[in-house]
């Protein structure tokens, strides 16, 4: 099983998730200050970007009733704000109600930004 979402991560996104997990950091929000950093230009946060597994995990697959029991990253791309990606939540294996899933955010031409690996319980 598999299951996929491509969005459009956008300023509004960026600034929404500044405001929550109060994370101001100006590579996020600031092109002047971004500029300058090692990515050019504004990137979104690499936390928001995990957090989009949970939609999926808990809208789509396993579904409704899912419970985060792990979940492990790696980052290999940046996210540009502007940028189109692709989240991807995919079966390894299940051990009665436990998930093992592989979590993969990708970008433009089939970039990998991020890879990791979920455990969720579901009864």
């Amino acid at each position: 099983m598999e299951v996929s979402e491509r969005i459009i991560i956008t300023k509004e996104m960026s600034a929404a998730f500044a405001d929550v997990s109060g994370d101001y950091n100006p590579i996020h929000l600031d092109e002047d200050a971004a500029s300058q950093s090692i990515f050019g230009r504004p990137v979104a946060h690499g936390i928001y970007l995990v957090s989009l597994f949970s939609k999926l995990i808990a809208t789509h697959y396993p579904g409704p009733g899912s419970i985060y029991v792990a979940q492990q990253v790696d980052f290999k791309a940046p996210c540009y704000i502007g940028d189109e990606i692709v989240i991807t939540v995919k079966l390894k294996k299940q051990q009665g109600s436990i998930y093992f899933l592989d979590t993969i955010i990708s970008g433009k031409n089939n970039t990998t930004l991020i890879i990791g690996a979920a455990t969720i319980l579901k009864k």
